[in-house]
């Protein structure tokens, strides 16, 4: 997280899907888990657009959540 963001980024902070599931299920009702961004241009040949919108679905590198509040 810190080459992203920042060495000094006090908020950059990476967890995995259960850590972050169990710290906001107390509060929330989560609706919806899902992942985005796989970092396609780091890779050293380029990839299809079909194959880099798979990867970013499946496996990407943020997760993001859905949630409503309890």
């Amino acid at each position: 997280v810190r080459i992203f963001d920042g060495e000094h980024n006090p908020i950059g902070k990476a967890f995995s899907k259960q850590k972050i599931s169990d710290m906001l299920i107390p509060y929330f009702h989560i609706d919806h888990i899902f992942y985005h961004f796989f970092p396609a241009r780091s890779l050293p040949f380029k990839i299809p657009l079909r194959l880099h919108k798979i990867l970013d679905k499946y496996s990407g590198f943020m997760i993001y959540l859905k949630c409503k509040k309890k």
